[in-house]
């Protein structure tokens, strides 16, 4: 690589030396005769090794140079050179004049750094001199070290050209780095993704502040946790054709993506409701985007929270989505029309809600480079079969919401990449209590018909479900959120227990056990054609998840519930999808 580089007479002083490099950005020099012949080199080590010797300002640069370095009389002779050389390379003509100058770079300014120990050594303290901070740029290769406070906070950064700033402007080496370090550069927040970081290295405005000589080829970012300790250092090393981003502490740091706030779509409803008291209880913010078709009931209590907030608004409307996003580090997409008798009622308005707008949200979430985003979508999909299911099996869906489910996800997964990390959970068949109360899931009817009318009827009942408890599939949600983004990026996982897929007769004759009053009339027929049994060990494997909550659990807390209000009519529209959006005026205009 070709090389820029400044010529000096022997005579020179180091402080002309200094101002040269600063006025250039160019820190390799070249010593010459009157005649142009190569006497030596001069880099900012040698000034450094005679700032540390105490040696005067105003002595020549003769008395430091590199009078023996490498050079070439042809650039092809570079190439023998030896394997783990890497510095400047004067090629000179026969008469020792200086033709060009390459810098070879076979090894990376990286590649010879350690982890964390070298991570430790960069930092100093406030009262560090500068003479102590020119002891560890002559030890390492960064030009750079961070100043932090006995409890590592982050309070400003040091460059080799702040030093050479300093000394010109005739501080000594005795002076503390507090009073030349740069207070205020620009930092990466930990947890940005890749290509946020990689703009942010590339901004002018970013270069400028930081004052790190371009022709280094390298840019450096402290990278720091919400509270401003630090975490890392992030390098951008141009020269390094193979790597755009080194990390000199962990080289995870910045991809372990700590979320703190996060958007749920239909945060309001059956499911969302859950899902945000149990963020909030983890200390997590939450920002809800819902119309409030149902009410804002289930989240009335979550108003006095500080970490709470409600965006009422339209997941259709990208205004809106984009005026709720701001400031977000994940989003959960729950609100949708939810249920196959729900979907049937209007098909235009159940793809442009369930499809179309979660299409509009992913790509909004990729644009603003938030790479968490979390789609709620159905086992339903696997429609009808006679086999044991998986995340690989086929989809059979026989429903207008299982379609509208897999066409999301098919649009969410073609835009996964190193940055967007969507995942996809497939829901089982959910049951239990919810700030939000349904009755038209099937465990459910059956509890609150068996309690209330005593007796409860069973389409079929050989069919198969995966149930799933309500809190725990917000406690799935909450497990995708912590994991490591690498384990769900762009992964589908079935969210449910392999012990508690039940044929729907199993599950009424597990209602007349705990209501023994009650009787269940099964009628031979069916109508409901859905009928898997699913696995879920993928996301058992994984992330570790299982549910917690037993069917048996699930019915006695629905008895509680029924049983504490004995006006509560079950068959009250606000507790039915179906039956609710049946009854709206304009359900074009709404979504759920």
């Amino acid at each position: 690589m070709s090389a820029k580089f400044l010529k000096f007479a022997p005579h020179t002083a180091l402080f002309q030396v200094l101002e040269q490099f600063n006025k250039s950005d160019i820190l390799f020099g070249t010593v010459v005769d009157p005649h142009g012949k190569l006497l030596g080199t001069v880099e900012m080590h040698h000034v450094r090794a005679a700032l540390l010797g105490n040696t005067d300002l105003n002595f020549p640069v003769e008395t430091v140079m590199n009078k023996g370095p490498a050079t070439v009389g042809e650039e092809r002779e570079l190439a023998n050179l030896p394997e783990d050389f890497s510095g400047y390379v004067p090629v000179l003509d026969k008469a020792g004049k200086i033709k060009a100058v390459h810098l070879v770079q076979r090894k990376t300014r990286t590649e010879s750094l350690s982890r964390k120990e070298y991570f430790k050594k960069i930092i100093v303290q406030p009262g560090a001199t500068i003479k102590k901070v020119i002891k560890i740029l002559d030890t390492i290769n960064l030009n750079l070290v961070l100043v932090a406070d006995e409890k590592n906070k982050f309070l400003g950064l040091v460059t080799e050209r702040d030093i050479r700033d300093a000394i010109l402007d005739g501080h000594d080496a005795e002076t503390p780095v507090e009073k030349i370090m740069n207070k205020n550069p620009i930092t990466g927040l930990q947890g940005l993704t890749k290509k946020a970081l990689l703009r942010l290295v590339d901004s002018k405005i970013r270069l400028s502040k930081l004052k790190i000589p371009l022709a280094l080829g390298e840019i450096k970012v402290p990278i720091l946790d919400a509270d401003n300790h630090l975490k890392d250092l992030a390098i951008h090393d141009e020269l390094d054709p193979e790597s755009t981003l080194f990390f000199v502490g962990d080289d995870e740091v910045i991809f372990k993506d700590k979320v703190k706030n996060v958007l749920i779509t239909g945060g309001a409803g059956y499911i969302g409701s859950i899902l945000c008291g149990k963020l909030l209880q983890k200390g997590y913010k939450v920002r809800v985007l819902d119309n409030l078709l149902y009410g804002d009931g289930p989240i009335r209590e979550l108003y006095s929270n500080p970490n709470f907030e409600l965006v009422k608004g339209d997941i259709r409307h990208i205004e809106e989505v984009v005026s709720a996003i701001g400031g977000m580090d994940a989003m959960v997409h729950l609100a949708a029309i939810v249920g196959d008798p729900a979907c049937a009622i209007d098909s235009r308005f159940t793809i442009e809600s369930n499809y179309l707008a979660a299409k509009l949200l992913a790509d909004i979430c990729k644009h603003h480079q938030i790479n968490r985003f979390l789609f709620s979508s159905t086992c339903s999909v696997y429609g009808a079969s006679p086999e044991k299911l998986s995340e690989t099996s086929p989809l059979n869906p026989v429903s207008l919401y299982a379609r509208s489910k897999i066409y999301s996800e098919n649009a969410i997964l073609e835009m996964v990449d190193e940055n967007f990390s969507p995942t996809i959970l497939r829901l089982g068949t959910v049951y239990g209590l919810s700030p939000r109360p349904r009755f038209d899931l099937v465990l459910n009817l059956f509890v609150a018909k068996a309690i209330k009318e005593g007796k409860f009827y069973v389409d079929g009942g050989n069919q198969f479900r995966p149930m799933v408890h309500v809190a725990d599939v917000a406690d799935g949600f909450v497990a995708c959120l912590e994991a490591p983004i690498e384990k769900v990026r762009g992964e589908i996982f079935n969210i449910g227990s392999n012990e508690q897929n039940l044929r729907i007769e199993d599950l009424g004759k597990e209602v007349v056990r705990l209501i023994p009053t009650a009787e269940m009339v099964c009628s031979p027929g069916k109508t409901d054609a859905r009928d898997y049994w699913v696995y879920f060990d993928k996301v058992k494997n994984a992330i570790a998840y299982e549910p917690r909550i037993s069917i048996e659990e699930g019915i006695e807390e629905l008895i509680e519930f029924i049983a504490k209000d004995q006006s509560l009519n079950y068959k009250d529209n606000r507790y039915s999808n179906y039956k609710f959006l049946s009854n709206l005026p304009a359900v074009e205009s709404q979504y759920v």
